[in-house]
Formats: structure tokens, sequence, C-alpha cells
């Protein structure tokens, strides 16, 4: 079993660092809602410290998007995705506490959800993508334009 979670870490860190700062938004949703479908798993089994691991995770995945969102680009956008990170984290925080798996199961929707729209997002190539600090800025349609800023830090919170 080591070998193969050597070979998936490795896997997932080039994939990381191949990665545009669209997919590398994505690798971070799909590690969160992982995150969050075990989390229910081990609170069905009674594993309190696996789940709490879990919930950690996921609140650790979703302070990156907090981080990588780029309010100068798209204010209205990154001001209301960050208020429903801050929710999300809120809900896996009382998740945690209470010992119940209705708000991982919204938690876990809305990400899901999330993840749905971004994933109809299409990668923007810049010639400093995926730098330390870098940004892509983009323009979707209608004046809005969405930034996320260079996703390198936090990213080891996927394996």
């Amino acid at each position: 079993m080591t070998n193969y979670l050597m070979a998936r870490d490795e896997y997932l860190e080039s994939e990381v660092f191949a990665a545009g700062p669209v997919r590398r938004v994505q690798l971070l949703y799909v590690g969160a809602i992982e995150a969050v479908a075990k989390a229910r798993v081990l609170l069905a089994a009674k594993d309190i410290r696996g789940r709490s691991a879990q919930v950690n995770k996921s609140i650790a995945i979703l302070s990156e998007l907090i981080f990588s969102l780029d309010h100068t680009a798209g204010f209205l956008m990154t001001k209301e995705l960050r208020e429903l990170y801050d929710y999300c984290q809120k809900r896996l925080l009382t998740a945690n506490a209470t010992q119940t798996d209705e708000p991982l199961g919204e938690v876990e929707a809305l990400l899901r959800t999330l993840l749905e729209a971004w994933n109809r997002v299409p990668e923007v190539e810049t010639s400093t993508a995926g730098s330390p600090g870098s940004y892509m800025s983009a323009d979707y349609g209608a004046g809005d334009s969405f930034g996320i800023r260079g996703i390198n830090s936090g990213l080891d919170q996927l394996g």
C-alpha cells in the first residue's frame, strides 16, 4: 500500500506543477471534496481522530482557495466566493464539533456545484501562470473578469 500512496503522491505532484491556474483550482476542489467525503465515512465509523483530520484538511484547502482569490479582478465574484468559502469552513467546524453529517453533506454538495462550474472555465495561458505571486485574469463576458493568483503553497493538502 505504501508504494501505491507514494506513486499517487508523485503523480499528483507532477499534475499540480504541470497544471495551469484554473486546473490547480479544480484540483483543490477535488481535494476538498474527497476530504469531506472521507470525513463523512469516518463520522459514520465513529473515528473521531480520522474525521477531524479530514475536516481540518478540507478547511486548509478552503483557506488556500481564499488566499488564491484576486480581489482586484471581478471583485463582486471574489467577494461572494470568499463568503461562500468562509461559510463552508464554519459548517465544517460545526460538523466536527457536533459530530453530525448534515453540515458535511451540505459542504460536499456546495463544493461539487462549484467544481462543476470551474470545470466549464477554460484554461487561460499566461507567460507567468504558476509562478509564485502571479495570477491570470480573463474576461468571461459581460465585462466580468476573474483573477486567480498563483497557487503554489498549500497544495500539499491534496496528498
